[in-house]
């Protein structure tokens, strides 16, 4: 997951100046948004882990 966010860090830094809401610009809040669908994309569902591994609904 780290690997996949110092890139968006570095794309950060270059693009348009102008700030929208939230102090971002345009390009680090699109960089964010594609960096967001990469993480989400590799996400494990819980019923795809081996059971030994699967959290207990009682913790």
């Amino acid at each position: 997951m780290t690997a996949a966010l110092i890139p968006l860090l570095v794309l950060a830094a270059c693009g348009d100046d102008a700030a929208g809401p939230g102090g971002l610009t345009e390009g680090e809040a699109r960089e964010l948004d594609e960096a967001a669908a990469i993480v989400d994309a590799q996400r494990i569902e819980e019923d795809d882990l081996p059971a030994d591994l699967r959290q207990d609904p009682g913790e």
